[in-house]
């Protein structure tokens, strides 16, 4: 079991829409340079290096190296780290006056979910 430190770690390596975006794009296109990210991103190499740095930390994306250049792709916690993120796409909120509650569909089955936030 990880700890609440470990567990940050993770979640503090995807809370970035410009990571969400390399996940995503890693999960079409595996095996891609920083340069060939940056590129189909439109963004900056060095910030997407930065970006993939904190990725790998996490342990969402793992490198390679081949002749050429580093490869990148993502890890099964990458891909696990992706499906969670795009759940939370699926979100239906719908207010109570005490709390908020909102609808999951998961897999097909509907689950109810109330947060104090």
């Amino acid at each position: 079991m990880k700890t609440n430190r470990e567990l940050e770690r993770i979640v503090k390596g995807f809370a970035n829409h410009r990571r969400i975006e390399i996940l995503a794009l890693l999960h079409k296109e595996p095996e891609l340079s920083v340069q060939e990210i940056s590129e189909k991103l439109k963004s900056d190499m060095k910030n997407i290096s930065a970006h993939i740095t904190k990725l790998a930390i996490a342990g969402l994306v793992m490198k390679r190296n081949d002749d050429k250049s580093v490869r990148q792709k993502l890890t099964k916690r990458g891909e696990v780290i992706l499906k969670f993120v795009r759940m939370l796409e699926w979100y239906d909120p719908s207010y109570s006056s005490a709390g908020r509650f909102g609808n999951w569909k998961i897999n097909g089955e509907l689950w109810a979910v109330y947060c104090w936030c």
